[in-house]
Parts: C-alpha cells; structure tokens; sequence
C-alpha cells in the first residue's frame, strides 16, 4: 500500500494562550481530494499553514510526501527541485504549459524569485553581522553581488536539469536528496576540509565550493587579495550552462508516470 501523501498526527499549536489547533490527526491517501471542513476559529488555516511549512506545530508529528514540511527552509536549496518534480507530476506544469506563459518566462520567473530571497536573506545576515557582532562587510561591493547572483542562476539552472532527470514524485526525494546533501557535505560547508585532500580535489569539480570561494573573496581584507575570484566564477558559469543545455533538452512540462 502506497504511503500517505500527507499523514497528521496528533499536530498541536498554540497561538499565545489561544490553542489554535489540538490533537488532531488525519491522512490523505495519494490520488484523493481532501476537505478540510470546520468553522471560524477551528484551526483550518493554520493546520494548512504548517502543511504548507510556513509554521511549525507545537506538538505532533505532519508529514507531506515522506517530509517534515518545517523543515524545508533548512534545504530551500533543493526545495525548488522537488516542487517541479511534484508539479510536473500534478500535471500543474501541463496547465501551465496551455497557456500564453512561455517557458523562458517561468524558468526566469523561479531565477528571479530565488535572487529576491537570497537579497533579502543576506542583507539580514548582514546587517546583523555587522551591527550585532562587528562583522566587517564585504571589501568590494560588486564582487559579492556578481557572485550571488551567478550562483544563483548556476544553482536554479541544475536544480531545473535534476529535475528534468527525476522520472516521477517517488523517486524525486531520494535522489534531490542524495545529489545536494553529498555535495554539501563534501564540498567542506558543515566542516571544513583541507585544500590539499583528495576530497577537496574532488570538490574542486563540482559548483557549491566554488561559489563559496567566491562569496568569501568578496570579504577578503587580506592585504593585496582581490575580491574577484575569477576561476570560481568561471566554474559556476560552466555548470549553469550545464544546467542550462540539461533543462532545455529534457524539462517537460507533461508528467512522466501518473
């Protein structure tokens, strides 16, 4: 029997003294229409908030396609690649497709939505840095900008072609999972790796050290480091035409397996 595509169990949440939601538990099996009925002030909005991840409960256990929907902010890198995977497969993208949105405008579309988070993000980041813990700000303000947003688009433009290898919603949890945790842990961002490891040579092939790299030149006070890291940049524009050629080729809007 096929897993729930969404499993509630005993989700409680608490708005202040106010119990917004308590001990509720439901599952909605994959291929159905669920209605979530109740009057004003039951909780229905906030249980399809937290469903959503946009809040955590309190107490109890949600799941959404096998995963903790709070958690998805901690892996918003790869979260743009299983929502496509899971829209191509709800035939959302097959909507999509029949009307006048031309594609470039929707991959453009999931660019600059990315772009306008990452800024708002790092000017939090770095406005808190700075102020709360002296944190001495970038040296040269068109490196790190340049930066971010090559990243971004290397990023968006793999995680489009990962998407586009991903044969159906099942299969696309394990393998975004296996591609961007592997690579984050080897590219030395939980830890870090010496420069001269066999890991590290291996990292060297592959986007994510480089964009760090590149961030962190942009705050290099060193005397004589330049703030460009030109070999780094010229990484992350490979793989986004990578990504890019990938995306092009095999991105469908139709569904794969129903």
């Amino acid at each position: 029997m096929a897993a729930p595509a969404i499993s509630v169990q005993g989700l409680t949440k608490h708005d202040g003294d106010l119990v917004a939601v308590q001990d509720v538990s439901f599952e909605v099996p994959q291929g159905q229409v669920f209605a979530l009925l109740g009057p004003n002030g039951a909780g229905k909005t906030t249980t399809v908030e937290i469903l959503e991840g946009f809040r955590k409960g309190d107490n109890g256990e949600v799941r959404v396609l096998g995963f903790d929907p709070s958690a998805r902010r901690t892996a918003r890198d790869f979260h743009h690649r299983l929502v496509l995977v899971q829209r191509r497969e709800n035939g959302q993208l097959k909507r999509l497709r029949l009307s006048p949105l031309p594609v470039a405008a929707f991959l453009g579309g999931l660019i600059l939505n990315v772009l306008v988070i990452c800024a708002v993000q790092i000017a939090a980041l770095l406005a808190l840095g700075h102020f709360a813990y002296h944190d001495q700000l970038a040296t040269n303000w068109a490196a790190l900008p340049i930066a971010i947003v090559v990243g971004v688009v290397c990023f968006v433009s793999v995680g489009v072609g990962v998407s586009a290898l991903v044969p159906n919603q099942e299969s696309g949890a394990p393998i975004i999972n296996l591609v961007f945790f592997v690579l984050v842990a080897i590219s030395g961002i939980w830890f870090p790796i010496a420069g001269t490891s066999g890991l590290a040579k291996f990292a060297a092939y592959l986007p994510i050290r480089h964009f760090v790299l590149a961030v962190f030149a942009a705050f290099d006070h060193s005397p004589g480091a330049s703030p460009w890291a030109w070999p780094d940049l010229r990484v992350l524009v490979i793989w986004a035409a990578i990504g890019i050629l990938l995306a092009v080729r095999r991105f469908s809007f139709e569904p794969r397996r129903r």
